[in-house]
């Protein structure tokens, strides 16, 4: 029987979906939500600038010294067809390859400055967007002692390259129990799932595809190394992670059958917060 994932993943937008909305206790207000994507926007912003700095002034040095070489090898071809030496190339490519020196050095001091400035943007963006995750915490009246668990969702897009079939995004969730109601605090909403509701924990045995490693211990070291997940490097920034099976949470709304997959290492999280023994696919 196919299930529909409760957790999904819009690439379009890149916006986290709740496809249930008869399963939200509680929403974030306008005003927090609003400060948020304020917050995203001005974070993406200060990348976008020091990018585009960081790549004139390394760009630099290698058009000056381009053109110094190209000119000094165009004063050494008309000497030999003339034998008389073009002093003005000549000064151009000297000039260009002075400069294109001067230029790497001061490449080299900019970077180094700014990898410095970037490590504590960095720090001071990570804080606030700590601060601000507490105050969504506060004003959904998430508890102190709930505990983070990553899902599984599901990622659609209009465009085929962005959405692959059978790769899953993980996001990490705090979920907690709250008046018989498994909760889980997930794109700024408290998400309840009535504990009487699930039907079961089936443990399935396909490979599950992901794109994100989000623990901040390696993924195969340590407790980790035991479910066997590889990594594959797509390109410089994305990645594939691959493990056999996952957990999916059953559960029923008005006769649609519901699910929330759940990668096999959060056991020790999961299995004390619902009380059900794993079964088999």
């Amino acid at each position: 029987m196919k299930r529909e994932n409760l957790f999904t993943s819009d690439l379009d937008n890149d916006d986290s979906v709740i496809d249930r909305e008869e399963f939200v206790l509680r929403r974030e207000s306008a005003a927090l939500a609003a400060k948020g994507e304020k917050m995203t926007d001005e974070m993406l912003k200060t990348i976008g600038k020091g990018f585009g700095k960081m790549f004139l002034v390394t760009l630099l040095p290698f058009v000056l010294l381009i053109v110094g070489i190209a000119c000094a090898y165009m004063a050494f071809d008309a000497y030999a067809e003339t034998k008389a030496f073009p002093l003005a190339l000549a000064l151009v490519a000297l000039f260009s390859l002075f400069f294109a020196v001067v230029a790497f050095v001061f490449a080299r001091r900019y970077t180094k400055k700014k990898e410095a400035l970037n490590d504590q943007t960095e720090k001071g963006w990570s804080a606030a967007l700590d601060a601000l995750h507490e105050e969504r915490k506060q004003e959904l009246s998430v508890p102190k002692d709930a505990q983070k668990l990553e899902v599984f969702t599901v990622c659609y897009s209009s465009d085929p390259d962005l959405a692959t079939e059978g790769v899953y995004s993980n996001a990490e969730t705090e979920v907690f129990r709250e008046e018989g109601k498994l909760c889980f605090l997930y794109s700024g909403a408290v998400v309840a799932i009535p504990l009487d509701a699930i039907d079961a924990l089936v443990k399935l045995p396909d490979t599950v595809t992901f794109d994100g490693w989000l623990k901040d211990a390696a993924f195969d070291g340590g407790a980790y190394a035991q479910y066997g997940i590889t990594k594959k490097e797509l390109d410089e920034i994305e990645e594939r992670y691959t493990m056999q099976g996952c957990y999916s949470l059953h559960f029923d709304y008005d006769g649609t059958p519901l699910e929330i997959l759940i990668p096999l290492y959060e056991s020790e999280v999961l299995l004390p917060l619902i009380g059900i023994t794993p079964a088999e696919e």
